[in-house]
């Protein structure tokens, strides 16, 4: 007998927007209401021990200088930068233990 993968094709995949209002002090709270314009999305995350981890974020603008100077970053990288002004980020070590 065939397997059977139409469960396979039934599965959907939905998309969703929320909206959070992030402490002050937060890396991505202070940073986004800092460049209100902005368009701030974190696309991964990745929680690692100690209160601190990694992420994937993306911005409609250049928020990197705002990202680099907030104490919450540890290091940062940029991934991917294109003529659309959006840019693609790596946040490595969040501290993230202070909320």
């Amino acid at each position: 007998m065939p397997a059977n993968n139409t469960s396979n094709n039934n599965k959907s995949n939905h998309q969703m927007r929320i909206e959070v209002r992030l402490p002050n002090g937060h890396w991505a709270g202070d940073v986004s209401r800092s460049h209100p314009a902005s368009l701030l999305r974190i696309d991964e995350h990745m929680a690692l021990a100690k209160g601190q981890g990694t992420g994937i974020i993306s911005s409609t603008e250049d928020i990197s200088m705002s990202i680099i100077a907030h104490p919450g970053v540890a290091d940062f990288d940029v991934v991917e930068s294109n003529r659309s002004t959006s840019l693609l980020m790596q946040v490595a070590e969040v501290s993230l233990n202070r909320y």
